[in-house]
């Protein structure tokens, strides 16, 4: 029995116990209030945004063994038409819903090079960061631990990065 139906049915046998069960009215009022107080009311739904650190021409070799040319690297969120990964300025992706699970793929060329899914419940903070690490390949972090990451260039709507819009 969940800790919810538990409270619920303390409150109903405190409120309605057979003394005062004369006041019906009393006893599910009480009743509905303990359930509806006791329902878990979703957060307010929030966005999320991720930064995207440039990658410099020097790296090549992004993920092992392939090599790919950084002005051909592009990222793509969801069903979201590819964008150009930044070469110089930091690029923000913003308006990510939350809740939502998010898939983000890397190609180079146009071809997947590498793909993950994640949630914003994974970290502690809804401001991420994407970056290339030279023996790990893309990493997504929260702001906080992520040293490159810096988001003063350009904007994009998770929206448009996302779905295309």
């Amino acid at each position: 029995m969940s800790n919810r139906v538990r409270a619920v049915e303390k409150v109903f046998k405190t409120a309605c116990d057979s003394e005062q069960w004369g006041d019906l009215r009393s006893c599910v009022i009480a009743t509905a209030l303990a359930f509806f107080l006791c329902v878990p009311v979703p957060a307010e739904p929030g966005t999320g945004s991720i930064c995207v650190v440039p990658v410099r021409r020097s790296e090549k070799n992004l993920l092992g063994e392939v090599d790919c040319d950084p002005a051909k690297l592009s990222l793509r969120i969801d069903t979201g038409q590819a964008v150009p990964w930044p070469q110089k300025e930091s690029l923000k992706v913003e308006d990510l819903d939350q809740i939502q699970r998010h898939l983000v793929a890397v190609l180079c060329a146009g071809k997947p090079l590498q793909s993950f899914k994640f949630r914003f419940s994974e970290f502690k903070t809804r401001e991420l960061c994407l970056y290339f690490d030279s023996y790990q390949g893309v990493q997504l972090q929260g702001r906080d631990h992520a040293r490159r990451c810096n988001c003063k260039g350009k904007s994009a709507s998770g929206r448009r990065a996302s779905t295309g819009n």
